[in-house]
């Protein structure tokens, strides 16, 4: 785990893993959650009972390839901005089963670096500072039924994180609107801006059957297009946590239950 805390991401190769495994390798980091029903609405493959695996990607269960698939990804974003804290603690998994010759890459910029990089005044500015969360407006969100919107949901956009105890940015998407401390609103986009263009990116150019995993609190993450009609197709997860002394507990009870069979 230290890596992981260290780097922010990280990737083991070799993981051919199903949907059940990956989810029970979720609840040994941590606990799965489950995605709603309307986002796992276009799965294919056998994790469409498993609500806490969704296939992302555009391949269907026949083989063919939906070429309008999962193009909101091609924006940077944190998954955490659906949860009110601490619930949005947690990490992320992707596990590379259709990998396209060309394009398809995961990018990051890590929060941490984004943070301690930027002049003084503009931490000054955001700290303290409110971002707000709305599915109305966010066309990632314009097709969902009305009962499956989720209220309001607010976080600040200064983080210290629970393990590490490192100061970064929580900057969720660039659809939503901060919040000033003088009570000032303006859009998300102005800091989120900001973050992308200063920040230096890592590319991710997958392999079959790569896990990766990272931390949604200290990186923000893009699934890069380019790929065409290739196939492309990962299972995701993400596995919650919500201090040092849980993922310590849990991974401690973990050990000592194997050690007893």
């Amino acid at each position: 785990m230290s890596l992981l805390e260290i780097h922010g991401a990280i990737c083991i190769p070799n993981q051919d893993l199903n949907g059940h495994e990956l989810q029970k390798f979720m609840n040994i980091l941590g606990t799965a959650l489950e995605y709603p029903e309307f986002i796992l609405a276009d799965d294919y493959l056998e994790t469409q009972e498993i609500y806490a695996v969704q296939e992302f990607g555009n391949v269907k269960k026949d083989g063919t390839i939906d070429p309008d698939a999962y193009k909101s990804g091609t924006v940077w974003y944190q998954d955490g901005d659906l949860y009110q804290y601490p619930e949005n603690l947690f990490y992320v998994l992707f596990n590379a089963k259709v990998v396209p010759p060309v394009g398809g890459d995961l990018a990051f910029k890590d929060l941490r670096k984004a943070y301690k990089d930027v002049d003084q005044s503009i931490r000054d500015k955001y700290e303290g500072a409110t971002y707000i969360f709305d599915t109305e407006g966010n066309p990632d969100f314009a097709n969902i039924p009305d009962a499956d919107r989720i209220p309001k949901i607010t976080h600040s956009t200064t983080f210290t994180h629970p393990v590490r105890g490192e100061k970064s940015f929580y900057l969720c998407s660039q659809y939503g609107k901060v919040e000033l401390k003088d009570g000032t609103i303006e859009p998300a986009s102005v800091l989120y801006d900001l973050v992308v263009k200063e920040t230096p990116q890592y590319v991710h150019k997958y392999t079959l059957n790569d896990l990766v995993i990272y931390d949604d609190t200290q990186v923000l993450h893009e699934t890069q297009g380019d790929y065409g009609n290739n196939g492309r197709l990962v299972l995701r997860g993400q596995s919650q946590y919500k201090s040092k002394v849980d993922q310590i507990a849990r991974l401690f009870g973990k050990v000592a239950k194997m050690a007893s069979k």
